[in-house]
């Protein structure tokens, strides 16, 4: 407008006003001006959020930062949950709620996200019930007597609950009905439970004994077959955790009599929680996975007013939980007792009413019946931590009823629905394995029963990711129209698709697409890339049988790859583990006939099988050592494992223990030498007796640090620790573990040695910047911290650290955290905590070995102040990669970096800032604990690490020939350790 030539005002005023010459230039401002916007993207979340965003092809960290955030998207599922609950806020209410809110200085939606809801708070009134209650009982009016009295069998499973037993038998003894029966059914109690219920002497109490290994279903049956004998005209099944007024069995029964209902359920309400609904019968959606689930749970008692009634006073149920449930004894004639064999605990009493419903047989609920159970939603919810493994595929007493109920009374086209959507309401993180499991349970229900064939084995996905995803993709694509469509997100993605994404699909197969094409275009999305464990350009390359990406491939992939195109299909898992790095047949090729034999126990490994949280540095040791013991020449290696753990060593032996040696079952041996690498799954193994006993200990900190730990955890580790009571030697991964050990048991009778652990040493340092460029960095520095993610970690003090780290030289420089999450603190709290400095800091969790190397390789320096270490894998891998470390000057932390590392006070920020600051300003500084750091690399690998293992079995071995056995601890001197050297302070 005011006809100036544009550079000329740029130059002469544009510049200084802050105004950009070109659209270049505005860009970059703008993406500079978002960085820490950027910072805040879960790439892959944000584009399966906004499909508009993945459709537009653009990087979705640029996206969010220079338009999602002004348009008001949501960065991360973590943000959305935090979104979603402000939203949920009365502000004025909430204040007045609880006052202290006005003293954290948060805005009261804020408050409610960061902490109110973890903290149980309320958002708004519409939480608290509509108006004031009162118990049943006080309102119901005076009970009438009836017009005759059936006789009654109350049937309870009892187990290792005395007190609650007792209590619940005393409240059937105050009843105000005239005749029933009470068959307590005891499990085999430990605590006296039979023996107290006895000596109530009660009238009509009758205690059964049932197996020790009947659960819910075999024991309430046996209490039913007796109630039946006896002649009961109905069985009432309840549980001894029930609180029941005393005219319950009366009102129940009056309402069944008056209906001619044959089954009648109660309403059961938390005792805790006046007026909090536990559940008023069950249902089951399948469509949208919510199946044999409790209805109107959490609900408030108003709640029941809306709901109609029939015209004798009763509410329609599809089907009834096991506790108070009413049921006439001509349904047990017509349709059986509870199915034991399929459903041994959980769902038994959901399948029973299911089974009524397809005979015809009405449910009901009687709202005038109400019990209370003693447990707290909190507390014994299926959402309570301690519940969540109930939750899963690892627990077979429920996985089993779950498929089966799936299986016998879900529509076809809905099984896989319906699975699938009830595993991700209730599975919570599942790993790449539990997805991969999903898949292989679907693929049972989704094939016609008289064509099942199939194996424990055939649950377990392989180990090898690549080998895992191919495999995984196979079944996809041989699996029914219902099912591929459930399972084609899921198996890709991770995640659920859309409702229009199910859409697009369908129509694309009923109008003849192929299935490999749908699952090209799913791969060639950017949210593909994102994903993790997609394995996107591996599986591409698959589906074209091509071998032309091999730069965007790993190492196992290219091989995996070219094996599949050579042999025109997938290799078998044991041909597949020829391939790897670590040669397959453990134990074999070498001539061992005057080779000492060593029992060496694996149940870490087969842990790891099933729960893959269990793949720690112990996991990474066993597996290791258990390699170079293989091949060493003097040891003849056999293998045994805790029988429990059965399954997960099939698995293992079609691949990582492909060809290896398991010791005999019933052998008993007179030589040799068993060593357990970590205390035993289920006691040390009796058949090994007469051997000498060699333990490994990494660390004593439950027993010496009980602070860092549960309870749970230091009355676990005590128990193992007793085995050492009958060992002959104990080897400890660091000298710091060994003198604690003789510190700590100073008359032990065993000797101990030093076998400092080792590292697979990496070939090249140079970090792929294609591996690390999707964690929003964009160049930036970084230093990394490997670690689970718990107390000792003390990543607290990292991250206050980072708040001294401001200065020009590191205002840049992020903090990559690489670990899964472990106990008491969280990656979302250790966020908050970071305040303003949350931007810099970026949470990865667990990432594949590959990445992790070149994440270590890229940074400037590893940052590793634990508080206390049995070793500290993190710094040689780091070593190994030429990465100076900043460790603790303390535990075993100095004795293993040496001269490659800064040692600091782990407990101080300032010494941890300048440090790292210190490696960021002093390239000479940098490069010379560089270049220790790899020659100090050098002195760990698993092959001494073996070495010292071997030296002390043949030191035990030969001293057990001997009579004298140590009274008191012994350090062998010939594996004492060597001189760290100095460190560079």
């Amino acid at each position: 407008a005011a006809g100036a030539d544009p550079a000329e005002h740029y130059a002469l005023a544009g510049y200084a006003e802050g105004r950009h010459p070109n659209a270049a230039a505005a860009a970059r401002h703008a993406r500079e001006a978002g960085r820490e916007l950027m910072g805040e993207v879960d790439p892959a979340w944000y584009l399966a959020a906004y499909p508009d965003v993945a459709a537009a092809g653009v990087d979705p960290a640029e996206h969010y930062a220079l338009a999602g955030h002004a348009e008001g998207r949501l960065p991360s599922a973590q943000a959305a949950t935090r979104h979603a609950r402000r939203q949920e806020v009365d502000p004025e209410w909430y204040v007045a709620r609880y006052p202290d809110v006005l003293e954290t200085g948060l805005d009261p939606a804020q408050h409610y996200a960061v902490r109110g809801h973890a903290e149980g708070r309320l958002p708004n009134p519409a939480h608290l019930p509509v108006k004031a209650w009162a118990p049943v009982e006080d309102k119901a009016p005076a009970a009438r007597p009836l017009a005759q009295y059936p006789l009654v069998g109350v049937v309870t499973p009892v187990r290792n609950r005395r007190a609650w037993s007792v209590d619940f038998a005393r409240m059937l003894d105050g009843q105000d009905y005239p005749l029933f029966r009470f068959y307590a059914v005891d499990s085999n109690s430990t605590d006296g439970t039979p023996e107290a219920l006895r000596r109530l002497d009660t009238a009509g109490c009758t205690v059964l004994s049932a197996p020790d290994s009947a659960y819910w279903t075999a024991a309430t049956n046996i209490g039913v077959a007796r109630a039946l004998a006896d002649g009961c005209d109905y069985i009432l099944t309840i549980n001894d955790d029930a609180i029941i007024p005393p005219n319950f069995l009366k009102t129940i029964v009056d309402a069944a009599e008056r209906a001619k209902a044959r089954i009648v359920g109660s309403v059961i309400a938390f005792a805790d929680t006046p007026g909090r609904l536990w559940g008023v019968g069950a249902y089951n959606n399948w469509s949208s996975g919510s199946f044999v689930q409790t209805a109107m749970a959490g609900a408030w008692d108003d709640a029941l007013e809306q709901i109609p009634l029939s015209p004798e006073g009763l509410i329609v149920a599809d089907y009834l939980c096991g506790n108070g449930t009413l049921i006439h004894r001509s349904v047990f004639e017509e349709i059986g007792l509870y199915d034991v064999r399929h459903l041994p605990h959980y769902h038994a009493d959901s399948e029973f009413t299911m089974r009524a419903e397809l005979a015809g047989i009405e449910r009901w609920v009687a709202p005038s019946a109400r019990l209370y159970n003693r447990f707290t939603d909190a507390g014994d919810g299926i959402f309570a931590a301690r519940n969540q493994r109930l939750f899963s595929f690892r627990s077979a007493n429920y996985a089993r009823p779950l498929v089966f109920i799936i299986n016998t009374y879900c529509p076809d086209e809905m099984k896989a629905r319906a699975l699938v959507r009830y595993f991700a309401l209730f599975v919570k993180e599942p790993s790449v394995r539990t997805w991969s499991r999903l898949l292989r349970v679907v693929k049972l229900i989704d094939t016609p029963v008289g064509s099942r064939r199939v194996s424990c084995a055939d649950f377990f996905p392989p180990s090898d990711p690549a080998m895992r995803a191919a495999e995984d993709l196979d079944i996809l694509l041989g699996l029914s129209e219902s099912a591929f469509l459930a399972l084609l997100y899921p198996t890709l993605l991770r995640r659920l698709e859309f409702e229009a994404e199910r859409t697009r699909h369908t129509d694309a197969i009923r109008s003849g697409c192929d299935r490999r094409d749908i699952v090209r275009e799913i791969l060639a999305r950017p949210e593909a890339r994102y994903a993790r464990h997609a394995h996107a350009a591996f599986l591409l390359a698959y589906l074209a049988k091509e071998n032309n990406s091999a730069e965007t491939l790993t190492p196992a992939e290219r091989r995996l790859l070219a094996a599949y195109i050579e042999a025109g299909r997938l290799p078998t898992r044991a041909e597949a583990r020829a391939l790897t790095d670590v040669p397959a047949g453990i134990g074999s090729g070498v001539e061992r006939s005057d080779a000492l034999t060593v029992y060496l126990n694996v149940d870490v490994l087969c842990m790891a099988v099933t729960d893959p949280k269990a793949a720690t540095g112990v996991h990474r040791y066993v597996q290791n050592v258990m390699q170079e013991l293989a091949r060493n020449a003097r040891i003849d290696l056999r293998l045994f494992h805790a029988p429990q753990l059965e399954e997960s060593a099939t698995e293992l032996r079609a691949g990582l223990l492909a060809g290896a040696t398991f010791a005999e079952h019933g052998l008993r041996p007179r030589t040799g030498v068993v060593f357990y690498p970590y205390f035993p799954f289920a006691g040390v193994d009796q058949r090994f007796e007469a051997l000498p006993q060699v333990f490994t200990v990494c660390d004593l900190f439950p027993l010496t640090n009980p602070d860092w730990f549960s309870a749970a955890a230091i009355a676990n580790f005590n128990g193992q620790l007793r085995y050492l009571a009958q060992a002959d030697h104990v080897l400890c991964i660091s000298a710091a573990t060994e003198d604690a050990l003789r510190t700590t048991f100073p008359t032990l009778p065993a000797t101990s040695s030093v076998a400092h652990l080792g590292v697979v040493r990496r070939s090249g340092n140079d970090g792929d910047t294609a591996s690390v460029s999707h964690i929003g960095l964009d160049g930036k520095p970084y230093f990394i911290c490997v670690g689970t993610i718990e107390p000792r970690k003390n990543l607290r003090t990292v991250i206050a650290a980072m708040r001294h780290l401001r200065s020009a030289a590191v205002q840049d420089l992020r903090m990559v955290v690489v670990g899964q999450a472990g106990w008491s603190i969280t990656a979302e709290g250790l966020t908050d905590l970071a305040e303003a400095d949350a931007a810099r800091i970026t949470f990865l969790g667990r990432v594949p070995d590959e990445q992790l190397w070149d994440l270590y390789s890229g940074a400037v320096c590893t940052v590793f102040p634990s508080l206390a270490e049995g070793f500290g894998f993190p710094i040689v891998e780091s070593f190994s990669c030429g990465t100076p470390v900043v460790t603790s000057n303390g535990s075993s932390m100095a004795e293993i970096a040496g001269s490659g590392a800064l040692l600091v006070d782990p407990t101080d920020p300032i010494a941890i800032a300048v440090a790292v600051e210190r490696l960021v300003t002093d390239p000479a500084l940098h490069a010379t604990l560089a270049r220790e750091a790899e020659l100090r690399s050098r002195h760990f690998t698993w092959e001494v690490c073996a070495a010292r293992h071997v030296e002390a079995f043949e030191r035990v071995a030969a001293r057990r020939e001997a009579p004298d056995r140590p009274t008191s601890w012994r350090k062998d001197v010939a594996t004492a350790p060597q001189s760290v050297g100095s460190s560079v302070q």
